[in-house]
């Protein structure tokens, strides 16, 4: 009984092991070469990496085992029962005597493999089709904001308004204003180089109502 063994890397080629327990052992890497393994229980065991290659495991038990790149070359597992386990990487050739019970038994195995190729296949795939949504949805955002940056390019700047009309001001609302308070000075000069104010400076308080974010101001010529 070896059940729950650590017997990675193991050397066993050649061994006659009918009918042993390796049950939850962990095999990886072991080498069984040329042994005999009729009704041996590997269940739930790890022969990942394994060399089983010439065995007789006939009848053997693989049920949920780990046989992922196991050589299986010239074996026979007539009657062997692989159900749950797990083949990826793993080959399997027919035994040179093989029986046609044996013979039916590696078109299975063969089968098995196919079918856990293509199950990984559609995983990939799965995941592809993921990705490819998520990149056709993240382009969609890029192109979002982008129509968003062009429609605000085309918006004119404080400055842009200020030329549009000659001699205007523009002034901007500040966030918790409720009104603007405008003082205008009107200066007099003889040379435009010395000024002197004519009168008072005229003021003038301007509510604003809700909504209104800019005003422009412009003399009447």
């Amino acid at each position: 009984n070896f059940s729950e063994a650590n017997l990675e890397g193991a050397n066993l080629s050649q061994s006659r092991l009918n009918s042993a327990n390796f049950s939850d052992t962990n095999l990886s890497e072991s080498n069984f070469s040329r042994s005999i393994l009729q009704g041996t229980n590997f269940s739930s065991a790890n022969l990942n990496g394994a060399d089983m290659s010439a065995t007789n495991m006939s009848n053997a038990i693989f049920k949920d085992a780990n046989l992922e790149n196991t050589n299986l070359y010239g074996v026979n597992i007539s009657g062997t029962n692989f159900s749950g386990s797990n083949i990826n990487g793993a080959s399997v050739y027919p035994y040179y005597n093989s029986s046609n019970e044996s013979q039916q038994a590696i078109q299975n195995f063969d089968l098995k493999v196919q079918l856990e190729q293509l199950k990984a296949m559609n995983v990939i795939s799965d995941k592809i089709e993921v990705l490819n949504t998520r990149i056709n949805e993240l382009t969609a955002r890029v192109q979002e904001k982008d129509e968003k940056i062009a429609i605000l390019e085309k918006r004119p700047t404080l400055e842009e308004v200020q030329e549009g009309r000659a001699g205007s001001v523009v002034l901007a609302v500040e966030p918790d204003g409720n009104n603007i308070t405008l003082g205008l000075t009107i200066e007099q000069s003889d040379n435009l180089i010395e000024w002197t104010k004519l009168g008072g400076e005229m003021t003038r308080t301007i509510p604003i109502p809700e909504g209104k974010k800019f005003y422009r101001f412009a003399l009447d010529k």
